[in-house]
């Protein structure tokens, strides 16, 4: 947190638009390219090791003001939570778990009633297209730019990670903040809480809900008791089409004539088919969201522990016959295991392209895990972004279409053949990136469908971005986020859409809950 614009100013150059970020009644996070004056004057490689971005905000509140003023200098600031859990906001939590961290805790007479995180947003650097990292503080529940065509109330609870609620009442919509991982139980009560407070102000009382088909999440289990408690029908949403309905419906393409192409890549979710998706192309046209190509499959191996991994989806991702480079990162005990594992392998298949970053952050970075999620996706953006800084977008892996299918598989093994005859880590690093965003932009080409909506959290990934418009040139034309965050935060959103338009006949599937 700088003390001023000015200040700021004095270490980077901002652009028009993240000047109006930073100084917005929002007042966001902005991610901004650490510059050599900021590596001078700040512990950068402490703060975001490995990376090329730092998160700078300006103070927003008259106490920030009044501390920064004094102290004249940029200082850390940081959200009062412990890695995992959702914020801390009650003066008892307070002093039970961050005295562990601070000298000191401050306290207002007015307690906080619904506490938001600070909203993050970013900038791919070339086409300036805006990222939304999190929205919440300043942004939710507001939501100004979707009408809802139906009158009944509905609620959409979202996913799983980086969840959000989102509400339609007297025909309009309201998106809640970033409410966190509900893996956790601390998570799941925010949540629940959060929705109380929304539904209480707006005198909400739902006549249908929506949520993810997935039946282990907790959005789905929350969606089937309130279901059953206001005995009102439940419509289940596959994933990535609420993603695809999300991106569709911010830019207004979800009533037009001609058909649109929405890719939507991340790092999981429940298909239809019962496999791991992640790496879909959907043709939506005339209210029908069809898949129509995706990623090349792998196995799913160990399932959620993939995720945070990395070399298990290199192991899980390579041709078999080059499987036996990941030996490194494995025990004897556990190499032996995995093989047999794979050798007869049966069970669920993953199209993810987040794990295909994961499996080429493995072998670039020698990365085998990772601290956090999307760490080591971030740290190969950084090193390819450096590589692009000095040398330009590179030459893409060509990789051919065959069944509607791109080839995961061949891209890592393209990748590893290339290092093994002298390319450095960095350009390969681009390499991928240059080759997923053409990739999209060849399947496109391939399909005939020149109009392309991208969601999904791969899409957080600002080079990737600069580089789709790059491989786009004149024939397509790409849609992203303006207002929502692509990851799974809009999956609320995506699933409200689908009830409201009644996408793919959603309504004809309702399933109706019986309190016991």
């Amino acid at each position: 947190m700088y003390p001023s614009l000015p200040m700021l100013e004095q270490q980077t150059s901002l652009t028009e638009l993240q000047r109006t970020w930073l100084t917005s009644p929002v007042a966001p996070i902005v991610l901004l390219p650490i510059t050599a004056a900021m590596q001078h004057e700040l512990a950068t490689e402490q703060l975001a090791p490995g990376l090329h971005k730092l998160g700078v905000m300006l103070p927003f509140a008259p106490l920030f003001e009044w501390l920064l003023a004094a102290y004249k200098k940029p200082v850390v600031a940081t959200s009062a939570n412990l890695s995992g859990s959702p914020i801390i906001y009650q003066n008892e939590q307070a002093q039970q778990h961050l005295l562990q961290v601070a000298d000191v805790l401050l306290y207002h007479n007015r307690n906080i009633v619904m506490p938001q995180d600070d909203s993050v947003v970013s900038m791919a650097a070339q086409s300036q297209t805006p990222v939304w990292l999190r929205r919440s503080r300043g942004l939710a529940p507001a939501c100004s730019f979707y009408t809802p065509q139906r009158q009944e109330p509905m609620l959409a609870t979202g996913a799983l990670m980086k969840s959000s609620f989102a509400i339609a009442q007297d025909r309009m919509a309201y998106i809640s903040q970033y409410m966190g991982s509900t893996e956790s139980y601390d998570a799941q009560l925010m949540y629940r809480e959060g929705l109380v407070h929304v539904q209480q102000l707006l005198h909400h009382r739902p006549s249908v809900i929506i949520t993810d088909k997935h039946p282990a999440y907790f959005s789905h289990e929350l969606a089937q008791e309130l279901a059953a408690k206001h005995k009102c029908p439940l419509l289940l949403v596959q994933h990535h089409k609420a993603h695809a309905a999300a991106v569709l419906a911010e830019n207004n393409l979800l009533h037009q004539s001609e058909p649109v192409l929405a890719v939507v890549m991340d790092g999981t979710g429940l298909g239809d088919d019962g496999n791991s998706w992640g790496g879909e192309f959907f043709v939506y046209h005339n209210n029908c969201m069809e898949r129509v190509a995706h990623w090349q499959p792998f196995p799913y191996l160990l399932g959620d522990k993939m995720a945070r991994e990395p070399r298990l989806s290199l192991l899980s991702a390579l041709p078999a016959g080059m499987r036996h480079v990941c030996k490194q990162w494995f025990t004897e005990t556990e190499w032996l295991l995995y093989q047999k594992m794979l050798q007869s392998y049966k069970g669920i298949q993953t199209t993810a392209v987040g794990r295909l970053f994961d499996a080429a952050a493995c072998w670039l970075l020698q990365m085998p895990g990772q601290q956090y999620e999307g760490h080591a996706a971030m740290r190969l953006e950084a090193m390819a972004n450096e590589y692009v800084q000095a040398n330009g977008i590179p030459a893409a892996f060509d990789l051919t279409i065959e069944d509607n299918t791109l080839p995961g598989s061949r891209l890592l093994a393209m990748l590893i053949h290339a290092e093994s005859v002298g390319a450095t880590a960095p350009e390969l690093a681009a390499r991928l990136h240059s080759s997923i965003s053409q990739s999209i932009c060849q399947m496109a080409r391939h399909l005939h469908v020149p109009r392309v909506a991208c969601s999904g959290g791969v899409f957080q990934n600002s080079l990737l971005i600069d580089m789709l418009h790059l491989h786009a040139g004149n024939d397509l034309q790409l849609y992203f986020h303006q207002q929502l965050s692509p990851n799974d935060e809009n999956v609320s959103f995506g699933q409200l859409v689908y009830a409201d338009c009644n996408i793919d006949d959603v309504w004809a599937s309702a399933l109706h809950q019986v309190d016991d």
